[in-house]
């Protein structure tokens, strides 16, 4: 394989089995669940790294409903979005629980997303 033909071919790794498909994608008919909730700072400050700043001790998860994705087919992602700003510019730090998904998103825009597992549990309320 020449250089040329990397360069020609290249949108994913690895490139001859690349972990998504050919973009642009579209998404119909989303459905979505945000559940916003206040935590502890000194627990979000342990999970945010320096130069991020939190805004606010907010948290959200997400659940998204994707019946129709082009070159996904249909799929349920969740997790929890925590937003922070950069340079003063505001973002967020995204992590979800399905990693086909998160494939994309990494390497073709440069954006981040953490892996997580989402749980269920039953807690008493203090």
């Amino acid at each position: 394989m020449k250089i040329d033909d990397v360069r020609r071919s290249a949108y994913a790794m690895p490139l001859t089995n690349p972990s998504f498909p050919r973009g642009p994608y579209r998404f119909f008919d989303r459905e979505y669940l945000i559940i916003t909730y206040r935590t502890d700072p000194k627990a979000l400050r342990a999970l945010v790294p320096e130069p991020l700043e939190i805004v606010e001790p907010l948290v959200q998860y997400e659940f998204i409903r994707m019946p129709d994705s082009t070159g996904f087919g249909d799929y349920t992602e969740s997790g929890q979005v925590i937003p922070v700003r950069f340079a003063g510019a505001p973002t967020c730090i995204p992590c979800i629980s399905t990693t086909m998904r998160r494939s994309p998103g990494a390497e073709n825009y440069g954006g981040f997303r953490r892996s997580s597992r989402s749980q269920k549990s039953n807690t008493k309320a203090r």
